[in-house]
């Protein structure tokens, strides 16, 4: 009865030493997969460093549209946003990519309007300008890019008579996307070898 008894536990001491090994050898195996996407992420994003821009706008222009299904008021456009870094950090090519791929995801995920398509003219040329301050900070070249941006828009709703009812959209939209040049900026600054 004993003998059965002891055979009984010492399986189960075996067992519990292949559990305990089986689960170290899941955790070292997970620790090393996560450590080895990390190194390829960073080898990627560094060898191909406008990726960066690319791969963040598309996953918050996602989020931006599906939201956008529920609540229509979403002040903040990554367009200009990540086509200012883009252009800033890399190139007009990058904001220009970027505009194109805006303006697909509105096609794709909610329907086309002639707004999106109508800010090429503003949105674009300034992609070029933002490049020609490359002397100044990001912060203060997309933020100074951006109140021209205003300007223009507000030229034009002069002229075309337009309301200048979405004051509080465009104080939000303006605050936000300042928030995000700014977060841009740290990001790069902290993280010099990606620009």
């Amino acid at each position: 009865m004993y003998a059965w008894s002891d055979y009984l536990i010492s399986k189960k001491k075996v067992k519990s030493k292949k559990s305990k090994k089986q689960e170290s050898f899941r955790e070292t195996l997970f620790v090393t997969l996560k450590i080895l996407g990390v190194m390829i992420v960073i080898f990627v994003f560094s060898r191909y460093k406008p990726l960066l821009i690319l791969v963040t706008f598309e996953i918050l222009d996602l989020i931006k549209n599906v939201i956008k299904h529920v609540q229509p008021f979403t002040p903040v456009d990554f367009v200009f946003i990540f086509g200012m870094a883009g252009s800033y950090y890399y190139s007009p090519i990058i904001g220009i990519v970027v505009f194109i791929l805006g303006v697909l995801n509105r096609t794709f995920m909610l329907h086309i309007e002639f707004r999106h398509i109508e800010k090429a003219w503003r949105h674009i040329p300034l992609f070029f300008v933002v490049t020609l301050l490359r002397g100044q900070t990001f912060v203060v070249a997309a933020t100074l890019m951006l109140v021209v941006n205003y300007l223009l828009k507000y030229v034009l709703y002069f002229f075309q008579g337009m309301p200048f009812d979405k004051v509080f959209f465009h104080v939000t939209n303006f605050t936000l996307s300042s928030l995000c040049f700014y977060l841009i900026h740290m990001f790069y600054f902290y993280l010099p070898f990606l620009a």
